[in-house]
């Protein structure tokens, strides 16, 4: 009929009928159900276990019933980070919730998420937060890495004390 567990950011469940069509089904603790299809309104349930029950109508009426439960849903939102440059020191990048997998250039530590600047190399970098699972998630950030500018001073010139001098 149906699976037997579901994620919050699933699409509505549909359930497969196998014997007398045209019952109606019912579902409880306050969630919200078609009673004619069966499809379960994931966005107006809350976390838990909860009982469907399918009804036949007419002279042999029977019903089966069964259990669902439905699971929060990870969040793998990563914060925004960066821009650094090539020299900076590692940083260790932010997501909603721990548990999943960082990954991409830079990361020296897939489980806590550190970014070496200096690793990754001048650039745009993808890196991907993944959080595994029957209702995981994965999140992916851009990252620049700046070069250091190439600055360079002359010392061909005199000043006289109160003077100006214009670097190039």
């Amino acid at each position: 009929m149906y699976n037997t567990s579901y994620c919050l950011n699933e699409m509505d469940p549909l359930p497969n009928i196998t014997g007398v069509p045209g019952g109606i089904f019912t579902i409880n603790n306050g969630g919200t159900i078609n009673p004619n299809t069966g499809q379960v309104d994931l966005s107006s349930i809350n976390i838990g276990d909860y009982e469907i029950t399918y009804t036949t109508i007419g002279s042999c009426a029977n019903s089966s019933t069964l259990t669902i439960s439905i699971t929060s849903s990870a969040d793998a939102t990563v914060s925004v980070a960066g821009p650094f440059c090539i020299d900076d020191n590692e940083f260790t990048l932010i997501s909603n919730e721990p548990s999943g997998i960082w990954s991409g250039a830079g990361i020296t530590n897939d489980m806590t998420g550190v970014f070496n600047p200096s690793i990754a190399g001048e650039g745009s970098h993808e890196i991907i937060y993944t959080i595994s699972g029957n209702c995981g998630h994965a999140d992916t950030i851009t990252i620049k890495v700046y070069p250091l500018p190439n600055i360079t001073i002359s010392s061909d010139t005199l000043i006289e004390e109160g003077g100006v001098a214009i670097l190039n």
